[in-house]
């Protein structure tokens, strides 16, 4: 029973290889967060201080992400610096909400303004000719859309 069970779900889900259509991706501004999300995973990012503070798999109703996260780090005349992210998080097996605004920016962090630039259907940037390796009904530029963030800071001194 419970094999039939799951493969009649499984045949209700649609698979985004076979049927993109209903997969679009979308971007929206809810408060203080920007969220991106395409059908399959939903990206929630925090303005201010900056951090990851989503990060979902749609299909499942799984959230993945455990910790308000900074976005990267990168190593400047020996230190590591981090784009955003947050301290306090007061379990870090999993993230509620409405600890965001008990949280503070991560020290090791840039403290940087996320400013929405423009966003909108992928442009072709750069010349591509079909090779072999690429199946006949490929495009180009690829179906999708793209988002384009500009991060203002304070001048950043390391000591």
């Amino acid at each position: 029973m419970a094999l039939l069970a799951a493969s009649v779900a499984s045949a209700q889900q649609v698979d985004w290889l076979l049927d993109p259509s209903p997969f679009r991706a979308e971007l929206r501004e809810e408060g203080e967060q920007i969220v991106l999300e395409n059908g399959l995973l939903r990206l929630r990012f925090q303005r201010h201080p900056f951090a990851l503070v989503g990060f979902e798999q749609m299909a499942a109703d799984r959230q993945l992400l455990r910790a308000a996260a900074p976005l990267g780090e990168f190593v400047l005349d020996g230190e590591v610096v981090r784009v955003g992210g947050l301290t306090g998080q007061p379990n870090r097996a999993f993230l509620l909400p409405e600890w965001l605004a008990d949280m503070r920016r991560d020290p090791a962090a840039i403290d940087v303004e996320p400013q929405l630039q423009d966003h909108g259907l992928l442009a072709e940037r750069l010349p591509w000719r079909r090779t072999r390796h690429v199946g006949l009904g490929a495009d180009w530029p690829p179906a999708g859309r793209h988002v384009r963030w500009r991060f203002a800071s304070e001048p950043f001194v390391v000591d």
